[in-house]
């Protein structure tokens, strides 16, 4: 952390950036780690690249303030859209998890949670909770952000109807594709499960 706070006293004199805004620089930028989550402010890691160019354009910050790139409204050296959306991304192909600015995440090809804040594995297959839910490897029927098998939850396939074909679905994949739920521990062996949701001819 030290060395990082002295890279940006070299690059900014205090003049130019006061110590509160390499404090909030350092702060925003750092990287995620689930096991610190909770144990220090950040909950990760410095990040001393993102303290240099906080939305991973490849540009210092203060250069895209400089060339208009980026809004700084209060001054601080920091690009406005770092302060403001900073959340959970996950990095599909390196299956990671970061707490880092939409921007940013955005700008390395991540997907960008949200606010959770968290990159938790509470089922121990190595990739971080909220990616597995972004994928689709692991169902959040209850929108709480942790995987329903990390919560003991047993959440019971059945009947979906979409017209009159039928697919073995649990209620909340259901609902999100658009179909007709027909009810816990129904099937799709009968032909005629669906018949009565489809368009009459």
């Amino acid at each position: 952390v030290t060395g990082v706070v002295a890279l940006l006293y070299s690059l900014y004199p205090e003049e130019q950036m006061t110590w509160q805004a390499k404090r909030d620089k350092v702060l925003l930028t750092a990287r995620g780690i689930a096991a610190l989550q909770g144990k220090t402010v950040t909950g990760g890691v410095v990040n001393a690249r993102m303290a240099l160019d906080c939305n991973c354009n490849g540009v210092l910050d203060d250069q895209d303030i400089a060339n208009g790139t980026s809004a700084d409204v209060d001054g601080d050296l920091i690009p406005d859209e770092c302060e403001e959306s900073i959340g959970t991304c996950c990095i599909t192909v390196e299956e990671t998890c970061h707490v880092i600015p939409e921007a940013c995440c955005i700008n390395v090809g991540g997907s960008f949670v949200g606010g959770l804040n968290i990159c938790d594995d509470c089922n121990e297959n190595q990739i971080p909770d909220t990616c597995d839910i972004a994928s689709g490897s692991s169902d959040d029927c209850d929108f709480n952000g942790v995987p329903d098998e990390c919560q003991g939850m047993f959440v019971p396939k059945g009947a979906c109807c979409f017209g009159g074909t039928c697919v073995m679905l649990m209620e909340c994949e259901c609902a999100d594709q658009g179909g007709i739920w027909v009810g816990d521990g129904s099937n799709c062996r009968s032909p005629q499960q669906c018949q009565q949701y489809s368009a009459p001819p």
